[in-house]
C-alpha cells in the first residue's frame, strides 16, 4: 500500500527525477562536452607536436652551429630571418679566423678582450637578415651588453685576404688604370700619422710575407661590394710577376689616397712648370732673323 502511494506521488511531483536530475547537473557542470573535450585534446596533441619539432629543429641548428669554423659557414647554416644561440667562447674563435687586417672592422679587438675578461658576457644570439649576421653579446640578465655586424661585404673581403694570382698589376682591369710605383706608395704611407698607417697595415705579418721585391701597387674598390678596398702589390717570385690582395675599408685609406693625389698633383704642377721653362728658355734662343 505504501509503495502505491509513493508511486503515485512522484508520479504527480517527480521528486526523484528532479533530485537525480540536479545532482548530475552540479557533477557535470565544469565538464566540457565529448566533442568540445576531443578538439581540446587534439589541439594539444598537435601543439606539442610543433614544439617537439621546434625544439628538435632548434637542437639540431646549435649542433650545427658548433661545428661551423667561421662566419661564412655560420651563416649558411642559419635560415635568413632566424636566430642561433652560441657561446662566447665560439664567438670568439669565431672572431678569430678572421683576418687580423680586418678584425678591428668588426669590433676592437680589446674591446672584445675586455667583455671577455669581465665575465658578464655569458652567451651570444646570432641572426641571419638580408645576407649579414648579426651578433648580440647578452648578459645573465638578458642585456645586450654589444652587438656586432658581420657584412656580407666583410666576409667577401676575408675570402680575397692574401690571394696571390699570378701576372702583373697591368694585366687586371681593376687595376691596370691606377698603378702607383711602390717607392711612392712606401712614401706615402711612411708620411702618414701612426694612427692612421697603423689601421691600413695592422697586419705587420702580412707586409713581411709579401714577395720581394715590391715593383708596383695599385688601390681600387672592391666591385659589387660596398665599404671596402683593394690594395694590391705586384712583386716577383724569381721572374715570376705576382699580384698580392690585400682588403682595407675604404674610410681608412682615405688620409692615404687623399696624400697620394697631393703628391701626383704636385708631380703634374712640377712637370709643367718645367716645360714652360724649357719652352721659355727655347723662345730665348732662336735668333732674331728667324723671329
Amino acid at each position: 500500500m505504501i509503495v502505491i502511494i509513493l508511486a503515485i506521488i512522484e508520479y504527480k511531483v517527480n521528486f526523484v527525477e528532479k533530485t537525480v536530475g540536479h545532482y548530475l547537473n552540479d557533477r557535470n557542470k565544469n565538464r566540457e562536452a565529448w566533442g568540445r573535450s576531443w578538439d581540446m585534446q587534439r589541439s594539444a596533441q598537435e601543439a606539442a607536436k610543433i614544439l617537439d619539432e621546434k625544439a628538435t629543429s632548434s637542437s639540431k641548428l646549435r649542433s650545427q652551429a658548433e661545428l661551423v669554423s667561421n662566419f661564412s659557414e655560420l651563416f649558411n647554416v642559419i635560415p635568413d630571418g632566424e636566430g642561433v644561440p652560441i657561446s662566447p667562447d665560439k664567438f670568439v674563435n669565431l672572431f678569430l679566423t678572421l683576418p687580423v687586417g680586418l678584425r678591428n672592422s668588426v669590433i676592437e679587438t680589446s674591446s672584445l678582450v675586455n667583455l671577455f675578461n669581465e665575465g658578464k658576457w655569458v652567451r651570444t644570439s646570432v641572426w641571419r637578415r638580408r645576407g649579414n649576421i648579426t651578433a648580440f653579446l647578452v648578459d645573465a640578465r638578458n642585456r645586450v651588453l654589444e652587438n656586432i655586424s658581420v657584412s656580407s661585404a666583410l666576409r667577401k673581403a676575408a675570402a680575397m685576404y692574401g690571394q696571390k694570382s699570378d701576372g702583373r698589376l697591368s694585366d687586371f682591369p681593376l687595376f691596370n688604370e691606377k698603378i702607383i710605383p711602390a717607392p711612392e706608395f712606401f712614401e706615402a704611407l711612411s708620411n702618414l700619422l701612426e694612427s692612421d698607417r697603423k689601421r691600413i697595415v695592422s697586419d705587420q705579418e702580412f707586409m713581411l710575407r709579401l714577395p720581394r721585391p715590391i715593383i708596383n701597387t695599385a688601390i681600387a674598390e672592391m666591385q659589387d661590394t660596398d665599404g671596402f678596398s683593394l690594395i694590391a702589390f705586384e712583386s716577383r717570385i724569381g721572374n715570376s710577376p705576382v699580384v698580392t690582395i690585400l682588403p682595407v675599408p675604404s674610410n681608412y685609406l682615405l688620409p692615404l689616397t687623399q696624400l697620394l693625389t697631393k703628391e701626383t698633383d704636385s708631380v703634374v704642377t712640377d712637370t709643367l712648370n718645367t716645360d714652360s721653362t724649357s719652352a721659355d728658355t727655347s723662345l730665348k734662343r732662336i735668333p732674331e732673323s728667324v723671329r
